[in-house]
Formats: C-alpha cells, sequence, structure tokens
C-alpha cells in the first residue's frame, strides 16, 4: 500500500495566541524550524494511527484582521498549501448554541466596525466572508460523531463538547460584556453573531479574494461566554480541570478551547486528504 506524498499534502495553519499555537503544535511529530524572510516557522507532520497523513506548517502571527490577512498570503506564497486554517479561540454571543470549550466553524464572518460613525448612532454596512464551502460542509458531517474528539490532547472530559458551523463577528476590540459600546453595536446590527474574535475576517477575506485552489476555515473554540462571571465560565469546563483563577478568561481555559479547536481542525484535514486520496484511486492504508 503506497504512502500519502507528504509534498502534496501540506497544510499551513496561523493562530493569533501562543496558546493557540502550543495547541495546534501538540498534534504534529518531527517538528522541526524553518525561517522564511525572517519568519519563523515551524513543520511538523500529523500521523493517524502512525500512518503520515500531511506535512503541516505552523506559525503564530499575531492578532487582528489586517495581520491574518497578510499573513495568510504570505504563508500562501511561500508553502503553496492544499489547505490553509485560522486556529485559535474566540468569546460566545450565544452560550445556548457554543459554550466554553464547543467548537465553531466560521460559515460567514462579520467585519463588525464596517459603518459610518454619526454624532449620536452608528450606521451598520455589514461586510461578510466565510470558510470555504468545502470546509463548511465537512464540518456539517463531522460534527455528527465524536470520531474528532479522539484528537483531543488535553485531560478534560469532552463528552459534552459539540461542534457546529455557525456565525462569527470579527473585528479590532475585545469585546468584554453584551453592554458596551462594541457589545451594543452587535446587538442591534450584527444579533445573528454566535462568537467575537479579532482575525477571521481578514484571514477570510484574503483567501476569497485569490480566487484560488485551496481550501481555507476559520476554526474557534469557545474560550469565554460575554455576559457570564469568570465563576460561570470555569463551571461548563469538566470538573477535573482546575479553573481556580479570579481571571475571567483563564490561561486554562484558553488552552482548553484551543485544544478542542485544534482536534476538530485536524479531523477536518485528515478527512481532506483522505479525499483527495481516494479521489487519485490511491489504496487506503487509514
Amino acid at each position: 500500500m503506497e504512502p500519502i506524498d507528504l509534498e502534496s499534502s501540506i497544510v499551513v495553519i496561523l493562530t493569533a495566541l501562543e496558546e493557540e499555537y502550543n495547541a495546534v503544535r501538540e498534534q504534529l511529530e518531527d517538528i522541526e524550524e524553518i525561517e522564511e524572510n525572517s519568519s519563523i516557522y515551524e513543520q511538523g507532520i500529523f500521523k493517524v494511527n502512525g500512518e503520515p497523513i500531511a506535512k503541516v506548517i505552523i506559525r503564530e502571527c499575531g492578532q487582528r484582521n489586517d495581520t491574518a490577512a497578510m499573513e495568510a498570503e504570505r504563508a500562501i506564497n511561500k508553502f503553496s498549501p492544499i489547505m490553509i486554517f485560522f486556529v485559535g479561540i474566540a468569546g460566545s454571543r450565544k452560550p445556548g448554541d457554543f459554550a466554553v470549550g464547543d467548537v465553531i466553524v466560521g460559515e460567514k464572518i462579520y467585519l463588525y466596525e464596517g459603518g459610518k460613525e454619526l454624532r449620536d448612532s452608528f450606521r451598520a454596512r455589514p461586510e461578510a466572508q466565510g470558510s470555504s464551502y468545502k470546509v463548511v460542509e465537512l464540518a456539517k458531517s463531522i460534527r455528527r460523531n465524536h470520531e474528532w474528539k479522539n484528537l483531543f490532547k488535553g485531560g478534560e472530559n469532552i463528552e459534552n463538547v459539540k461542534a457546529d458551523k455557525g456565525i462569527i463577528a470579527s473585528g479590532g476590540k475585545v469585546i468584554e460584556h453584551v453592554d458596551s459600546h462594541q457589545g451594543t453595536i452587535l446587538t442591534m446590527h450584527y444579533g445573528d453573531a454566535h462568537a467575537v474574535e479579532m482575525e477571521g475576517f481578514g484571514f477570510a477575506s484574503a483567501m476569497f479574494r485569490r480566487e484560488g485552489r485551496e481550501i481555507y476555515g476559520v476554526v474557534r473554540g469557545i474560550s469565554d461566554v460575554l455576559e457570564e462571571s469568570p465563576s460561570d465560565v470555569e463551571e461548563q469546563v469538566a470538573s477535573d480541570s482546575d479553573l481556580a483563577t479570579q481571571n475571567r478568561r483563564p490561561v486554562t481555559t484558553k488552552i482548553f478551547a484551543s485544544r478542542t479547536a485544534a482536534a476538530f481542525t485536524f479531523q477536518l484535514v485528515y478527512k481532506i486528504v483522505l479525499a483527495q486520496k481516494k479521489s487519485l484511486n490511491v489504496p487506503s492504508h487509514l
């Protein structure tokens, strides 16, 4: 049985934060550092049951939409991947749909700051992008079973953690409360948004403009809920995790959410590479 050609299965995964990066890195073996034009990346092999599935290039690129857009373009030009993801955490606006640890795949991603600021009001001019159609369709399939949870690298109980496609609002501010200025704008103009973050629109917009062949997606784990207190947030995480902290968004919760997002992302990678292998009529050993 022929192995997968890793040079034809190159994947790029970008993150904004260290916790997100580390969660992605945990999924890889045979990691080595590479430098391209003074930018540092790491390259590793993603394996399932000991079998190499994809060569994965990862980079912690920092926050904000413009940074995500620039880094996506640079990574594609350098590595020519077949797929590229932005993976990390987000805050939930609708805990009944997405609670702490749950995974949301951005079917639609708003730029919530687009609009006209008047003296005493704000008139939204919505812009939206999203993950590629293939990623959204595949996410709907993967969510129906728990296989993706086998890739989770943490010690928490994730039996009740769920994943689904959803709507994300993306902008340049960290929103802490639903009644803040930006929180009110979201409620008035983007009320269907399930979660908020800071990079997804820039990334998806850059990919949409390319009109290339790359499969792309924004995958987020929920790290906090806008309208809840720290104790409420912590109680939604498995009982065996240690979240004894006064911070509203504790590091342990960010790590937990980053790991669920990473697990779901790598299940997407696995399924896409497997489908590609079958389409080439290569005997499957997976």
